[in-house]
């Protein structure tokens, strides 16, 4: 990364190194952003915000502006993003709406993030690995998609794992806090954690709700993991938590 208000390409990063995003806003971007370093078992590559300052990557234009596209993609393994702010500040809040951050990698770290004002904050691919999203904060996603709405703060698939997803703070999504989802065919939800999230007002952004929590879909979900939750429910909230094997119609 460099300075704000921009980013320019820097040489190819060791593994164990730390690439440290100084304060302010990084923006202008006219396609995607991909972080491709690799590091190693024993050395993460680490992105992270400089102490005491606050990086911000506003993502508006990263996307196509007629149709719904990934905006930050992690393609290299044993990498980790940590402590800094994802925002899309586009006022047009429909689906195109950006997916701000997809991991398309195995041995991957989500730490202390900010997400919000995207389409989907986070978004896994099911043949990835050993991926983790702890201690992040994420609310405002989505797009209104009547009578439901659309955009959930974490979907993810795995076919292997383990995917852990624990310790979050998931609010005001149009869809769903945790989405853990898969269509026949296009991935399993195997090996998955869910633990000590703070989920609530999902799907308060639409005419329906929806739940904060959902494992389940039109394939199995086995050797999943649920330990204590903080779902806080609207008083008109319909649905909380749900686990399922199959929950056809869902998407």
């Amino acid at each position: 990364m460099g300075s704000a208000h921009g980013v320019r390409r820097r040489r190819a990063r060791p593994a164990g190194d730390t690439v440290w995003l100084r304060g302010g806003l990084y923006n202008g971007f006219t396609s995607q952003l991909f972080v491709t370093t690799i590091g190693a078992p024993d050395g993460f590559v680490v992105f992270r915000q400089y102490p005491n300052e606050r990086a911000t990557i506003d993502v508006n234009g990263a996307t196509s502006s007629t149709s719904r596209g990934d905006a930050i993609v992690v393609t290299g393994d044993y990498t980790a993003l940590w402590g800094f702010e994802v925002v899309d500040s586009s006022s047009v809040r429909n689906d195109t709406r950006a997916n701000m951050i997809v991991n398309d990698a195995s041995h991957t770290r989500y730490i202390n993030l900010v997400i919000h004002d995207g389409g989907i904050a986070f978004y896994n691919y099911s043949n990835r690995l050993d991926v983790e999203v702890a201690g992040c904060i994420i609310y405002n996603n989505g797009w209104p998609d009547p009578p439901y709405g659309n955009g959930h703060a974490l979907y993810v698939k795995s076919d292997v794992g383990p995917l852990v997803l624990r310790d979050n703070v998931l609010f005001n999504q149009f869809g769903y806090g945790v989405h853990a989802y898969t269509n026949l065919g296009t991935g399993e939800l195997v090996n998955i954690t869910v633990r000590g999230n703070a989920s609530f007002d999902n799907g308060a952004l639409s005419t329906l709700t929806s739940p904060n929590i959902l494992v389940g879909g039109n394939a199995a979900a086995r050797q999943d993991h649920g330990g204590q939750q903080h779902d806080v429910l609207r008083p008109h909230a319909q649905r909380g938590v749900e686990h399922s094997t199959r929950l056809a119609g869902d998407t």
